[in-house]
């Protein structure tokens, strides 16, 4: 009897560590369900705010910001791709079935439709970088001339001599700085 009790003791035993392995991973699994919602959430309000493109700072930070997004996308993409593993191989009713394929594909394609935007919004600041570096170096490039026109002025302000020479220096000098510019 204590032998028989011992054995159905250790197969009890056995069955509720079974039982209890199974139910950490299937809170681990409904866990990481969770935190790619949370993530596609937070995910979607971090794109709904507007992108402002008046300055090079703004850019590059908001660019920052969405480059340390997208690397997340891949992860919770990883993570899409693990519970679609798992939800495949899972022992489950028709009914839980059918109701966990719609919650991953609701969730592969809400994160499809993030990383799209994601990656649209880094196109668009690239370009606007790239817009505003070219701007800039166009403003740069027009201060030197105009500085270089200015000193080029100042010196031919000075007075003109007498001579016909003198005012043809002059007069061939001006004609050279209008046309640099």
């Amino acid at each position: 009897m204590t032998n028989e009790y011992s054995t159905l003791f250790g197969k009890v035993r056995d069955h509720s560590a079974r039982l209890q392995a199974l139910l950490e991973n299937r809170q681990e699994f409904e866990g990481c369900i969770e935190k790619c919602q949370q993530w596609l959430i937070q995910a979607e309000v971090a794109l709904s705010a507007d992108m402002r493109t008046a300055n090079l700072g703004l850019i590059q930070e908001q660019l920052n910001k969405y480059t340390k997004l997208n690397n997340e996308c891949d992860h919770v993409g990883d993570d899409i791709k693990g519970i679609e593993d798992l939800s495949s191989r899972m022992k489950l009713a028709e009914s839980d079935r059918l109701i966990l394929l719609d919650t991953v594909k609701g969730l592969s394609e809400r994160h499809t439709h993030v990383k799209g935007a994601i990656a649209g919004r880094i196109k668009a600041l690239g370009d606007a970088l790239d817009n505003i570096k070219q701007v800039q170096e166009r403003v740069n490039r027009t201060m030197d001339l105009v500085g270089s026109v200015q000193a080029q002025v100042k010196e031919l302000s000075k007075p003109v001599g007498n001579r016909a020479e003198d005012v043809q220096e002059t007069i061939d000098a001006y004609q050279v700085t209008f046309q640099r510019s």
